[in-house]
């Protein structure tokens, strides 16, 4: 198949940013008197935020929490901390996104986050280099529900099978195989064993380019 577009997750695609989640997660809820762990959130990675702190809250026995105001500490906390901070991109992304740009390939960003979030902490030149971007305001169901990758295809103008996504968390992947796409995956935050359900799995976001799928779209 001559695949015509890439629709990327964000964090833990693009830029390194997982950690700093984790930690703003676990700062908001132990505000709430919930002593997180890391592997709590990691396993969520993809799910809307509201969704996150939900499961969470039920996993220490809280079935009646304020799952909004976890979420907005949780946002206010991880902004805090990326206006210490620029974005840290992984090796090879600031060189491939404006490759894909010039060759007028078509890509979206497909992200469970939240709008406000991504336009203040990432810069205006780097979003421009995305013909969409998807965020957990645009869609009611999250990864894993094909949702998301539906509405990042439909942004593109193109179907689904058509589409490359790239992951990182299996729940994204689940979400992206839902919808009809190829799933290359590429183990930045979770080990290669988790991520079997894509069609590829790479080490490395700087291993994308030299994938069959990526040199056929390129071609």
């Amino acid at each position: 198949m001559k695949f015509q577009g890439i629709l990327f997750d964000l964090d833990g695609t693009l830029i390194r940013s997982m950690e700093d989640h984790c930690e703003a997660w676990q700062a908001a809820f132990r505000d709430f008197g919930i002593e997180m762990r890391p592997d709590d959130y990691y396993s969520l990675e993809g799910l809307k935020l509201i969704n996150v702190a939900e499961t969470i809250a039920r996993q220490y026995g809280k079935n009646d929490f304020p799952q909004n105001e976890v979420v907005k500490k949780k946002e206010e906390y991880y902004l805090q901390n990326a206006a210490r901070k620029a974005p840290e991109f992984y090796p090879g992304v600031r060189e491939f996104l404006p490759e894909l740009q010039a060759r007028k390939i078509p890509t979206a960003i497909v992200t469970a986050g939240v709008r406000k979030r991504i336009v203040e902490t990432l810069s205006e030149d780097f979003l421009k280099l995305f013909s969409a971007i998807i965020t957990g305001d645009d869609y009611e169901s999250g990864k894993p529900s094909p949702d998301p990758f539906l509405k990042g295809a439909e942004a593109l103008g193109l179907l689904p099978e058509l589409c490359i996504a790239v992951e990182n968390a299996p729940l994204g992947v689940k979400s992206a195989k839902s919808a009809g796409s190829y799933c290359v995956a590429i183990s930045s935050t979770v080990k290669p064993e988790l991520l079997q359900e894509a069609d590829l799995v790479i080490a490395s976001f700087g291993e994308l380019s030299g994938t069959e799928p990526v040199r056929r779209l390129l071609s």
